[in-house]
């Protein structure tokens, strides 16, 4: 996992600052990523900077069905916890289930009222031909 902040390179002292974590076990836990995330945008973080660009990327993904489980991994994976949790958020919507770490005020969110149809991904967005 890499996080990384910036400020503007036209300010006064550029700021321009990345961490990346690397997991010892692959892990597909929500509980387990937002925990690393958080520590290292503390880790980040300077007060009186005004940052410009904050965010986090996932390196090195490899496929979850693929993964040989080790008994000596101190933090498996909770597969029955997050397969509940998309289960919940696929039945009644996105966000209806989330961890705190998220917040619960969106100052702001990506407009959806132009998206374009998912035809390759969601069955009802396949158009319909009947004769």
């Amino acid at each position: 996992m890499m996080c990384f902040s910036s400020n503007s390179p036209f300010d006064e002292k550029p700021v321009n600052r990345k961490l990346i974590h690397n997991f010892a076990y692959p892990t597909a836990d929500a509980t387990q990523l937002t925990s690393v995330a958080t520590s290292l945008a503390k880790a980040l973080f300077q007060p009186g900077v005004n940052y410009y660009k904050v965010g986090v990327g996932l390196l090195d993904l490899s496929d979850g069905d693929h993964e040989q489980f080790d008994m000596l991994n101190p933090t498996p994976n909770n597969t029955e916890l997050m397969s509940v949790f998309d289960g919940i958020n696929q039945k009644y919507g996105t966000d209806a289930l989330f961890l705190g770490a998220q917040g619960i005020n969106e100052k702001w969110g990506m407009r959806r009222d132009r998206l374009t149809p998912q035809y390759t991904t969601r069955w009802n967005d396949v158009p319909k031909i009947r004769c």
